[in-house]
């Protein structure tokens, strides 16, 4: 089946949204009309007065090249308000925020120039963004009511929603019957590998060992300096396979030089079985 030209227009005009339509394809919202109205205003008061706003922003610097500027703006946004007045569509707003915020744009380079038309662009500028961000929030157009959130009585008007005494009305959020109680989750024992406990038992006789050799130095260590320490540590370290870094040794050399024994962990302390030792190191330090 084919279709031809008129009924293929046909179509297009009766879809939403295409050729600027708004959501119904209908105009233009009032608030659309009354900025282009101001708009328009204020084209004709650049127009007719140039110099009543740039004269309170900047006096003495509105020259006659100035005036001929303002002029040819102001008949910019009649030429505006009226296309966008006669077109009548989203799209038109469209068109406009995009030619204001290139020209606030092209303002606020011009400020950058010189100072003595800093102060006429930036107003423009500031004009220019306004009508913009105005221009934008039109062609956005109001929010769309909910499809199907209204409730209606028997006799086909809306019914209150606020008041639950409305005759034949329904329950706006009807509450849903209550689910029955959950059972609660069983998780299964954690299961430990047998590979994961030897790592383990490897781990915590690697800390033994190794809380063994500082203790080990560190009662061997009384008055001597950090280096010196650190040099039997090291020493000592390597004669049982164990390979620390400079880094960590330097910090063992410097509590046992201050009198303290440094500890690897609580465990590696109480499996070294050096509690006792630990206790009086702390006893003496606080002491000194």
């Amino acid at each position: 089946m084919r279709t031809t030209g008129a009924e293929l227009v046909r179509q297009v005009r009766r879809r939403p949204g295409l050729l600027g339509a708004g959501p119904a394809g209908g105009p233009s919202s009032p608030a659309g009309r009354g900025l282009e109205g101001v708009r328009a205003a204020y084209g004709l008061v650049q127009l007719a007065a140039p110099a009543l706003l740039a004269d309170r922003v900047a006096p003495d610097r509105v020259g006659p090249r100035a005036r001929v500027v303002i002029r040819v703006l102001g008949a910019r946004h009649l030429l505006q308000a009226g296309a966008a007045s006669a077109v009548d569509r989203p799209l038109a707003h469209q068109v406009g925020a995009v030619v204001d915020a290139l020209h606030a744009i092209s303002m606020v380079a011009l400020s950058l120039t010189g100072r003595a038309r800093r102060r006429l662009a930036v107003l423009d500028a500031c004009v220019a963004g306004t009508f913009a961000a105005l221009e934008a929030l039109v062609a956005l157009g109001p929010p769309e009511p909910l499809v199907g959130s209204g409730v209606r009585t028997r006799g086909g008007g809306p019914a209150s929603l606020k008041d639950p005494a409305t005759p034949g009305a329904r329950s706006a959020t009807p509450h849903p019957p209550a689910a029955p109680p959950r059972a609660p989750t069983q998780h299964p024992p954690v299961q430990v590998e047998p590979d994961e406990l030897t790592r383990l038992d490897q781990r915590r006789q690697h800390d033994a060992l190794l809380q063994a050799v500082v203790a080990e130095v560190f009662e061997d260590s009384g008055g001597e300096s950090v280096s010196i320490i650190t040099d039997r540590l090291r020493d000592a370290m390597a004669a049982r396979g164990l390979t620390p870094t400079d880094y960590w040794l330097d910090a063992v050399a410097r509590d046992a030089a201050a009198g303290a024994l440094y500890v690897v962990s609580s465990t590696s302390r109480e499996d070294a079985g050096l509690v006792q030792l630990t206790e009086d190191s702390e006893d003496t330090g606080s002491a000194s």
